[in-house]
């Protein structure tokens, strides 16, 4: 868009207030806002009185171009300096500076809108010091203007800044001469917006376009861009007009800017500006743009509405608007444009490289920083500006620390300058409501956003019409079902506008409350859904509990923390950060039962994270806490998971001595769900000691405790664990059928554990009969879900199972990698049936390969760990194996078959006694 120039506007005070709808000032910073230049240093003015005389020089020195609105009034005089006004002050330094001098005399024989009692000063001495002011200036040699009204002033002030820039600026293409049109912006992208936009204008009649969009999104590139295409240059030729409306705040204004444009002198009779307007825009084709429309429309809808629609019903005239938001202007047919998106991931890039320069091009943080823009041209191109001649490392550090305040250049006085100004613009606009404000200081705080179903309790009664504001003020959008704002909006909301006390703590219970309910129904009858909300508010969780943390509200922390651990233990989608904030709250400012129910909850999830050491510490350090407040069942979920940690190591007697300690407290409270539990996990210890018929009463005892209950979770696990015997026993068809039905159960509750659990069975169930590519099917589909919530267990046993069939294939070498890549997995874990496993299969790939000697040490390795878990199946088959190895007759060759018989004896496997008998006789 150019580099503008600082303007240095020079004035009394009344002139700002009058007139009460828009005063002399106001209609000055219109005009240098349409000549694309910049108001130097407003604050200044309002601050100058009583600051030395050094001080204000400094202010006109730092300026480009001077302009004196000079009315009636002396002013203040400069302190240390009682001979000069600061006006008059300003007047000679920027003489001094050899500053341009545009002078604007307020004319003394026109009825002036100001009240008398503002007009003049009181004193006769200081009236009379400025007339010797105004005198002097219209007969110093400069070009001096006379005008009695805010329009005069713009159109005027306009004119004079085009001149004096077409006199700086030099020779240009006598396109721009005859166009007037600000330069051609560099864009990006935007080729199919622009087309459109063009295609609107060339048809017969001509469309009206309204390209709506985001604060900073790029419309006033994307309409310049249009006027400066080829084909739009030859059907209008010159009579292309871009009016930048953001000074405008009435339909006088913006007709004064219009005609400013046009360049029809706002001086003829009164009633007429819009009819000599007219007469000009109709005296061929031509394209009207009315950039930043929504200032006007804001300000003063109806009668902007009517005069937007005379302008369109000029023949052969093209109209198109610029509009923050999703709104149109009633009462024109507009062509169909769709609302202007943040730019993609690869055209963002582009845009940061072309400011930046391209010495950025192999840098993997341009990726990661326009990301974090979400794409938002205004706040991509800024953030190029800052980085130019800089080391992005130290930008990227910046941009974490300082966020919008450091998004903008050259002081950053207007919108095209800076986001935070850009953004301010639609929050200070006119169709800003209360109820907005408030919406929009919470989507400060909410980095995912407000799902729609959210909005009425957050801001109760107004949260649907506060969405709609939002939405018409473009500082909102929806996405799905949710209400969020683009990345640098949403920081610079979050820096300026914090949300009130009432509604910031309504938003920290709300989002605990929710952590707390949904989080705890995953897992449960519903949990896939509850698991999907709670993903979609992932950044809000961790923005208010972080909050609530911080104000030490310890039982919101707390309930929240116990669900939404519950969601991380089923998902994977764990938030370390959370959960570290959290813990640290409930341990400093927590009671001892809030202490006990936060370890018990983060012991869980350390437990499905394969982490047996930390869960285990966790739950120990409850187990005193719920009894020293009498927490029973809290005593008894600790004892029992102890008794889980056992199971899991192979420790049998361990983990049944708890599960029996436990039983009869949950009978004691009531429990059914924890009877059920205890009750199950003593069937898995059968089942893991081969007892079959023991684990299969256990179970279907448990079951219709988990129905009673309505324990979707406990149920599903039961049928897989009833499927697991089928498969012990080659029972394929019915451990399928088992295996079919848990698995929509998981995938009901959203426990992605149990899902893994069962396609890896089934994988099983194809390997056993030898579909080989079915089964790595199923385990290649299992790995990663396993992997996804952090069970190394079911990690370690699919890249097993894939070893299991590299074996089965004689694949040796890859059936190596797979094992040796398992094992330390199953150690890493204290897995001591699963590490046994490994080691005997390399020994089964040494023996295929004649490697007696490493076959014997590995089934040696393996043989004490099958022991150590009293193992009687995998104890006799590596008996069998090492007697293999000795040679026929060999005293040791029988010891070894006999102690393989009595180990399948005591499990009631004469079948497998039978298979292999005739060997050793």
């Amino acid at each position: 868009m150019g580099v503008p120039r600082r303007v240095f506007l020079s004035h009394t005070s009344e002139l700002r207030e009058f007139p009460a709808g828009r005063s002399f000032v106001a209609a000055a910073e219109a005009a240098v806002h349409r000549a694309g230049d910049a108001v130097g240093d407003m604050a200044y003015f309002t601050a100058r009185d009583g600051k030395p005389a050094d001080y204000c020089q400094d202010r006109v020195r730092a300026s480009d171009v001077y302009v004196g609105l000079i009315g009636l009034r002396y002013g203040s005089p400069v302190r240390g300096r009682e001979d000069v006004s600061y006006t008059e002050l300003e007047f000679v330094t920027a003489g001094e500076a050899g500053l341009p001098r545009l002078v604007f005399l307020l004319d003394d024989s026109a009825v002036l809108p100001i009240p008398v009692s503002r007009l003049l000063d009181g004193d006769a001495g200081l009236q009379a010091r400025q007339r010797a002011f105004r005198a002097g200036l219209a007969g110093g040699g400069i070009t001096v203007s006379v005008v009695a009204s805010p329009e005069q002033l713009e159109i005027g002030l306009l004119q004079a800044l085009r001149e004096l820039g077409d006199d700086r600026a030099g020779a240009r293409t006598s396109e721009r001469r005859a166009a007037g049109l600000p330069p051609r912006p560099d864009l990006v992208g935007r080729e199919d917006e622009v087309a459109a936009l063009v295609a609107a204008w060339l048809s017969v009649p001509p469309r009206p376009v309204a390209v709506l969009g985001a604060p900073g999104v790029g419309k006033s590139a994307v309409l310049l861009a249009a006027l400066h295409d080829g084909r739009a240059g030859e059907r209008f030729g010159h009579r292309r007009w871009f009016v930048r409306c953001d000074g405008a705040l009435s339909a006088d204004a913006l007709l004064s800017g219009l005609a400013a444009e046009a360049g029809v002198r706002g001086d003829g009779p009164p009633g007429t500006l819009l009819a000599r307007v007219s007469a000009v825009l109709g005296a061929g084709p031509g394209v009207v743009v009315l950039d930043n429309f929504e200032t006007p429309w804001g300000a003063d809808p109806l009668a902007v509405e009517e005069l937007l629609r005379a302008v369109a019903a000029v023949p052969e005239v093209a109209v198109a608007v610029s509009a923050r938001g999703t709104g149109r202007p009633a009462g024109l047919g507009w062509a169909d444009f769709a609302m202007l998106s943040p730019l993609p991931a690869a055209e963002a890039r582009r845009l940061f490289l072309s400011v930046a320069g391209a010495g950025f091009a192999g840098e993997v943080l341009v990726d990661e920083l326009v990301t974090e823009l979400d794409g938002l041209p205004l706040a991509v191109e800024l953030l190029g500006y800052a980085a130019q001649g800089q080391p992005l490392a130290q930008v990227a550090a910046r941009w974490r620390a300082e966020r919008t305040s450091m998004l903008e250049r050259m002081g950053g006085g207007r919108r095209e300058l800076s986001v935070a100004v850009s953004v301010e613009a639609s929050i200070t606009g006119p169709g800003m409501t209360g109820p907005g404000r408030r919406l929009l200081a919470l989507l400060g705080v909410l980095p995912d956003g407000i799902a729609a179903a959210d909005l009425a309790a957050l801001l109760p009664a107004d949260g649907l019409a506060a969405a709609a504001v939002l939405r018409r003020a473009g500082l909102a959008f929806d996405e799905g079902t949710r209400l969020r704002m683009l990345a640098p909006i949403r920081e610079h909301v979050a820096a300026a506008h914090p949300p009130g006390p009432a509604d910031l703590d309504r938003a920290i219970g709300y989002y605990a409350g929710l952590a707390a309910a949904t989080g705890d129904q995953v897992g449960r009858a519903g949990g896939g859904q509850a698991a999907i909300r709670l993903q979609a508010e992932t950044g809000n969780l961790t923005a208010m509990l972080g909050r609530a943390a911080a104000v030490e509200r310890i039982e919101d922390v707390t309930s929240a923390l116990e669900g939404i651990a519950q969601y991380w233990r089923f998902t994977g989608y764990i938030q370390p950060g959370l959960a570290r904030t959290a813990q640290e709250a409930i341990t400093a400012c927590g009671t001892a039962r809030q202490q006990a129910r936060a370890l018990f909850a983060l012991a869980a999830l350390a437990y499905d994270r394969s982490d047996h050491d930390g869960a285990r510490g966790r739950y120990e350090q409850a187990l005193p806490l719920f009894r020293q407040v009498g927490d029973v069942l809290g005593e008894a979920n600790c004892i029992q998971a102890l008794g889980d940690i056992a199971l899991a190591r192979s420790g049998h007697d361990a983990a049944r001595g708890r599960y029996e300690q436990a039983l009869p407290l949950f009978r004691q409270v009531g429990s059914v769900l924890g009877e059920a539990n205890c009750i199950k996990s003593l069937g898995d210890i059968a089942l893991a000691r081969s007892g079959h018929d023991g684990a299969r009463g256990r179970y279907e005892q448990a079951l219709p405790l988990y129905q009673q209950v309505g324990d979707v979770l406990g149920e599903a696990n039961c049928i897989r664990s009833l499927g697991d015997i089928a498969l012990a026993r080659s029972d394929h068809d019915g451990a399928r059928g088992r295996y079919e039905q848990a698995l929509p159960l998981y995938q009901q509750v959203g426990d992605v554990l149990g899902e893994a659990n069962c396609i890896r069975s089934l994988g099983d169930i194809a390997r056993e009969r030898s579909d080989h590519d079915g089964a790595r099917r199923r385990y290649e589909q299992a790995l990663p879900l396993y992997q996804q919530v952090g069970s190394v267990l079911g990690e370690a046993n699919c890249i097993r199972s894939l070893g299991d069939i590299a074996l089965a294939r004689s694949d040796h070498d890859g059936a190596r990698a797979r094992y040796e890549q398992a094992l330390p997995l199953y150690q890493q874990v204290g897995d001591v049936l699963g590490e046994a496993n490994c080691i005997q299969a390399l020994g089964n790939i040494a023996l295929a390969r004649s490697d007696h000697e490493a076959a014997r040490a590995r089934y040696e390795q393996a043989l004490p760990l099958y022991r150590s878990i009293h193992e009687p199946y995998s104890i006799g088959w590596t008996l069998v194996r090492l007697a293999r190895l000795e040679p026929a007759g060999n005293k040791k060759r029988h010891e070894r078959w006999e102690q393989a018989r009595q180990a399948w004896t005591s499990i009631g496997r004469e079948d497998l006694i039978a298979s292999v008998e005739a060997e050793f006789q």
